[in-house]
């Protein structure tokens, strides 16, 4: 397997050779723009009662339309984000889905229709969650960039694990049915790899202008990373004497449903409690 760090540099050239799914990028980045355009005409309608209501408590005209002007920039800028937060995962994972089935894990995403629902539920919740935290670690790191050189790459480690983090937050949950605890234990132990990509995707992501584009290849570069991960665990699952948890588990428990125990000795359940998939009928690799 490659090193996770180049997965987002595989991510533009995966785009740039698959003509398939350039129309849902192009849909997607059109109807980004289409929200930002359409929040800048509408909150520009409320700049006049804005300003002739700051007028009326006193406030000097001049002063009071700059104000309005300014306030519907932050309105609409605060509806961009709002409603980009909602869009940009839902085309991400769907990006998502679409490259594990170009690279052929359609059986990854052909869960039984009542683990979808679970799965799906779990996703709402870890997204959730995961946003808040995300939020939180990006204002807890703002001061780092106060020192110089030393203070930008910590953040940039910092906030570059919760990002890597948030690309495999689908596969980890919906996918592979683990909880949003046992996904933060499943990147801790792989914490070094998740900060490599990490890192190159939140760098990616502060070019101006592009970084709308590089969240989408970070998207499908992280769908490469998982694939290669899925590939290296079939064949490192029947290496004699390698650790049960130091792959993340492509198990069935004996209902049979697919997988819901985490992957490590305290938190991951027996290779004696579970059933295996054999790689024939998990999947069928296909090599690029």
């Amino acid at each position: 397997m490659l090193k996770p760090s180049t997965y987002p540099i595989r991510g533009i050239g995966f785009l740039a050779a698959h003509p398939s799914i350039w129309c849902r990028c192009f849909c997607g980045l059109l109807a980004m723009l289409t929200i930002a355009i359409a929040s800048l005409v509408g909150f520009s309608f409320l700049i006049s009662t804005t300003a002739h209501a700051l007028i009326r408590v006193n406030c000097p005209a001049g002063l009071a339309w700059t104000v309005a002007v300014v306030a519907m920039f932050i309105e609409s800028a605060l509806a961009v984000i709002i409603l980009g937060l909602i869009l940009m995962p839902v085309l991400q994972d769907t990006l998502f889905d679409d490259v594990l089935r170009l690279r052929g894990l359609e059986n990854v995403l052909l869960n039984p229709a009542a683990q979808q629902r679970h799965a799906w539920a779990r996703g709402i919740a870890a997204g959730i969650l995961f946003g808040l935290f995300q939020v939180l670690v990006l204002l807890l790191s703002l001061p780092l960039n106060a020192i110089p050189i030393a203070g930008t790459v910590l953040a940039a480690a910092i906030n570059g694990i919760i990002l890597a983090w948030g690309y495999h937050l689908h596969y980890l949950v919906e996918l592979r049915g683990m909880t949003f605890r046992q996904s933060r234990r499943w990147v801790s132990l792989n914490r070094s790899k998740y900060m490599g990509f990490g890192v190159t995707a939140f760098l990616l992501e502060l070019v101006p202008l592009l970084n709308v584009v590089f969240m989408l290849t970070n998207a499908i570069g992280s769908a490469l990373w998982a694939e290669a991960m899925y590939r290296e665990e079939l064949v490192n699952r029947y290496k004699p004497g390698h650790e049960y948890w130091e792959v993340m588990p492509l198990l069935l428990p004996a209902t049979g449903q697919p997988g819901t125990s985490p992957a490590g000795p305290s938190e991951f359940s027996s290779p004696d409690s579970v059933t295996v998939a054999t790689p024939s009928t998990a999947w069928t690799p296909r090599y690029p």
